[in-house]
């Protein structure tokens, strides 16, 4: 039996269990695309006619928020197809670089969480440095 495939052949709870991430990924990759792309199109909405009240600099907001759907999305399916790939094909390394897709979303995501959490400190900040000045 080759070493590198011997995960995958002795142990078929962990191949059905992966199997699962692969279908739910799937559906949501493609389902954060649809809504990104939908984003995208109410952004661009907003940007081209001119809505009462409304700036159209946040027609560009909107396309910086679909960006937050569409990149985790697109590395979803990522994962889904080369995670698929490696368990059709009983291959290690290509299981391992689905893996890899699916730390990419997770790095992604803690990244971005820690950018909020510390922008959310300094709006905590300046409000409580402004509640003092007055």
């Amino acid at each position: 039996m080759d070493k590198n495939n011997e995960l995958l052949e002795s142990n078929s709870s962990f191949i059905d269990a992966v199997d699962k991430m692969v279908y739910w990924s799937k559906l949501f990759g493609v389902l954060s695309l649809i809504v990104g792309i939908l984003i995208i199109i109410v952004g661009i909405a907003i940007f081209v006619s001119a809505i009462p009240g409304l700036p159209p600099i946040y027609g560009l907001l909107y396309v910086l928020i679909a960006a937050l759907y569409i990149y985790p999305g697109n590395l979803l399916l990522k994962f889904s197809k080369t995670t698929r790939r490696g368990l059709t094909d009983q291959n290690k390394d290509v299981l391992t670089e689905g893996f890899t897709f699916m730390g990419n979303i997770f790095t992604f995501w803690g990244t971005l969480t820690v950018i909020v959490l510390g922008l959310y400190a300094l709006l905590f900040l300046l409000g409580f440095l402004g509640a003092l000045a007055f």
